[in-house]
């Protein structure tokens, strides 16, 4: 990649925060307003529900009538994502066909304080830009991902014992109440689980940054389960807020191996042995997929007599 596409110089992305119990986010780690606040760096913390500016803006603009006041402001944010730094209040609100007053209501109903807020994140252009075109851009990307999703699976073969998968399994069987807590990234496996324990006759939920009621987590017991995938880590961290307080047994799929992570949940699935450092790769794009494939296969063998043929 030439140096003209170089559109966010290493200078302008911060260090991770810090959070009052010693656990350092990553750099690309997102933040978002919430009551407890965890640490000295910002003054947001993070949470299950306000984890990324950029599902928050996507999720008002999917949900919102292309015409409507609150559309029409989520698709300027996202078309002028890369220059959030620069926006100010007055071009935004005459663009949008608003006031000021209503591009802070519209900071408001995602989780924002103000217009200020969001701009606060327009860091996350960087991380963006980085996981998805830097994910990419390869001279030859067929040959250079085979090789990568093979790499994984057999790394993935070697560190995902079957038997802990068969133990999760059977806590899913069991449990009345399973919720599976990711970020919307994340979770786009996730949700294929849900229907796909469905055809075997038990529910689970899902909670995301953008979907998914947080009560779920609060009704529960101890013989209930929560799953929480976060491929860096950071969601995981993130969840900490809601967990806290909750009463069910809690599993951590990841591949952030941060012992001090680790120690905040009851049981930690790793998906590779090997550090990969907090870039997009082929276990976060593929690896959470085939993680939950072989936890299905398994859940299906044990309860369902095996797969048919």
């Amino acid at each position: 990649m030439g140096d003209d596409m170089n559109l966010y110089p290493e200078a302008s992305v911060p260090e991770g925060p810090v959070r009052e119990d010693g656990l350092r986010l990553a750099a690309n780690a997102a933040v978002g307003p919430e009551v407890t606040k965890l640490g000295p760096v910002n003054e947001h913390a993070y949470s299950v529900r306000h984890f990324a500016l950029m599902t928050s803006l996507l999720w008002a603009y999917n949900s919102s009538p292309v015409d409507s006041a609150t559309g029409i402001i989520a698709r300027y944010f996202l078309e002028h994502f890369t220059e959030l730094k620069s926006l100010n209040i007055y071009d935004v609100a005459r663009e949008c066909y608003t006031s000021r007053s209503g591009i802070r209501r519209f900071a408001q109903q995602i989780g924002y304080d103000n217009f200020k807020d969001i701009k606060a994140n327009a860091w996350e252009s960087r991380r963006h830009y980085n996981n998805f075109v830097g994910y990419a851009d390869h001279p030859d990307y067929r040959s250079y991902l085979t090789d990568q999703l093979q790499g994984m699976l057999d790394d993935m073969n070697h560190n995902v014992d079957e038997g802990r998968l068969d133990a999760l399994a059977t806590r899913i069987h069991g449990a009345e109440r399973v919720a599976f807590l990711a970020s919307d990234f994340s979770s786009m496996g996730i949700r294929q689980l849900q229907q796909q324990m469905l055809a075997v006759g038990k529910f689970v939920s899902i909670i995301s940054d953008s979907a998914g009621d947080l009560q779920v987590l609060y009704d529960m017991v101890k013989d209930d389960l929560v799953v929480v995938t976060s491929s860096t880590g950071n969601y995981a961290i993130a969840a900490m807020n809601q967990l806290s307080s909750v009463a069910a047994y809690r599993v951590l799929v990841t591949l952030n191996h941060d012992a001090s992570l680790a120690a905040k949940y009851d049981e930690t699935f790793y998906l590779t042995g090997k550090d990969l450092g907090f870039d997009h790769n082929v276990y976060s794009e593929y690896g959470v997929k085939y993680f939950y494939d072989l936890l299905y296969n398994r859940y299906v063998t044990l309860f369902l007599g095996g797969p048919k043929a």
